[in-house]
């Protein structure tokens, strides 16, 4: 029947959708998984080191509209491209600040209201360890869900003539 038919085809469209954003966050919060990795620990006694450090990881900002790296309080030490406001920012209330510092693993978060810009958003981060294992600090990427980046672009989407995503 049409009906049955029309709902396998929507079906089918969603779900690869679905797969293919899955595997591009994945490959996002792998790269700043990576990327956390060559943070040095030093760098944390100095906030302009890590803004320095930020700058020439120019290849993130083409994955995500925003960095920013928090101590192991969950305090925003260092962002790019610079947001007033946002440093010094207390974020250990943000429940990916808790799990990616209680587990030590890479998160995506849920969708939430940016701090500074009320925004929404999605947040990939990662931990940056020490020469131990204990996670010194986060290295964050932000997703603005009103730009049109791979999650803002959904929404321009077009499904047949008149429908959207």
């Amino acid at each position: 029947d049409l009906v049955e038919q029309i709902e396998r085809e929507q079906f089918s469209l969603v779900s690869g959708l679905a797969s293919d954003l899955e595997a591009r966050l994945n490959e996002r919060l792998e790269a700043l998984d990576r990327a956390g990795t060559t943070v040095p620990p030093e760098a944390f006694r100095d906030p302009a080191a890590l803004t320095r450090h930020l700058r020439r990881e120019a290849a993130l900002l083409g994955l995500v509209d925003e960095l920013f790296i928090t101590d192991a309080r969950g305090v925003v030490m260092a962002d790019w491209p610079e947001r007033p406001g946002r440093r010094q920012l207390e974020l250990s209330s943000r429940e990916y600040i808790r799990q990616v510092l209680r587990d030590g693993k890479p998160i995506i978060s849920q969708p939430l209201h940016g701090l500074t810009t009320g925004e929404p958003a999605i947040v990939l981060a990662a931990p940056i360890k020490g020469d131990q294992g204990e996670v010194l600090g986060i290295l964050a990427g932000a997703l603005n869900l009103d730009q049109p980046n791979l999650l803002g672009s959904l929404t321009q989407r077009k499904v047949g003539e008149n429908g959207y995503l």
